[in-house]
């Protein structure tokens, strides 16, 4: 039997965290940002902890679903303090992907109905799972049996590009376009000029040097245009910490990576992800300014897409943010990030959504492009 049970305070959330993990580690996610210790660091940079609720979908003594949200007033008027509660995905602009972990055992519409018993033990007017993977299996599970019910209004909000490996790397670069490879080409030849090109991969050994090379690397995003318009990591301080902690945990865990594209002794560009379950998520990907008429990112993507075909340690790539012409040129799939608009049941809520979804219908903006 499924019973929903609520997180409802920080240190609940804290006692969590190892089965959490164990949750994170059988559904197969890919996405280490999603285990506990990246999820409690971004809770405490954004100052979530009195709003965090979290939705737990139990099978007995196993945790078979997870959905971290935070609470706010619904406005009425233009007033935020007046309205009704809803709840919202724990993610944003810094933290792209939001957290809804499902293992696919036993009958889905089962955990949907335990998952909604608990948006209701909440008193939720409705809930808004933003930033989500529309068409990855555990959100489409439950997506499905949410739109026979007419319960969710899915909104697409931008695509985002995958990168599967090659196992033959030359058999594939014969099909790259004759652009990209004159593109490559060029930019080979001409920082060949300056010095050997090599990709440098941090070690995980030693968690300082691994320390000392990511304040290397937001030192190279600051000096970009990111920078200039404020959206570096270091133009904000909490932001920083947060993924100095989260990718310094992780690199504990064997879970970091952090590539440099360098030519002689100078470090130029990098790409910051993690790997987990056969999959690269590139998080943060900077270069040098000096650089740019090299197209320094675009070359790292290739080399890094080589590297992988030879190691075998992936299977593809997950370029997390919306799409890049960059990424473009090495993209053979994509998949599409949105939000999830739920209705909790009551009559109001029911109602909401019906009328997002009429007048997504009437506008003609209610097409959702899924992959299979």
């Amino acid at each position: 039997m499924l019973t929903a049970q609520i997180i409802d305070s920080w240190e609940s959330f804290q006692s969590h965290t190892q089965c959490w993990n164990q949750l994170w580690e059988l559904s197969q996610s890919h996405v280490a940002f999603h285990r506990a210790e990246p999820i409690c660091n971004f809770v405490e940079a954004f100052e979530l902890q009195d709003s965090l609720r979290v939705v737990l979908v139990r099978s007995g003594d196993q945790l078979v679903t997870a959905v971290p949200m935070t609470l706010r007033r619904r406005s009425i008027g233009g007033v935020g303090s007046i309205g009704r509660w809803e709840a919202e995905s724990l993610a944003n602009e810094w933290f792209l992907q939001a957290c809804f972990l499902d293992l696919p055992v036993g009958d889905p519409a089962a955990r949907m109905e335990a998952l909604n018993a608990g948006f209701r033990q909440l008193n939720l007017s409705r809930v808004k799972l933003d930033w989500l993977p529309l068409d990855w299996p555990a959100q489409r599970r439950l997506m499905d049996l949410w739109r026979q019910r007419r319960s969710v209004w899915a909104k697409p909000r931008f695509e985002v590009h995958k990168m599967h490996v090659p196992k033959d790397w030359e058999a594939y670069y014969r099909d790259v376009t004759k652009s990209t490879k004159k593109t490559i080409q060029r930019s080979k030849n001409q920082l060949s000029q300056k010095g050997q090109i090599a990709v440098e991969e941090i070690s995980l050994n030693s968690i300082n040097e691994f320390e000392m090379a990511f304040h290397q690397a937001l030192q190279i995003e600051h000096a970009g245009w990111k920078g200039a318009d404020g959206s570096s990591m270091s133009s904000h301080p909490r932001i920083a910490d947060f993924y100095r902690r989260s990718f310094l945990q992780l690199a504990q865990q064997q879970l970091a990576r952090l590539y440099f594209l360098k030519v002689g002794d100078q470090r130029i560009a990098f790409d910051l992800g993690y790997t987990a379950s056969g999959v690269y998520s590139s998080i943060k990907v900077s270069y040098l300014p000096e650089f740019s008429k090299f197209s320094p990112g675009n070359l790292l993507n290739g080399l890094l897409l080589e590297r992988f075909s030879q190691t075998k340690e992936v299977e593809w790539i997950d370029c997390i943010g919306p799409a890049t012409d960059s990424t473009r040129r090495w993209t053979d799939d994509s998949y599409i990030s949105g939000r999830l608009t739920i209705s909790t049941g009551s009559l109001i809520s029911n109602a909401e959504v019906m009328l997002l979804n009429t007048a997504a219908n009437w506008l003609g903006k209610n097409s959702l492009p899924i992959h299979s």
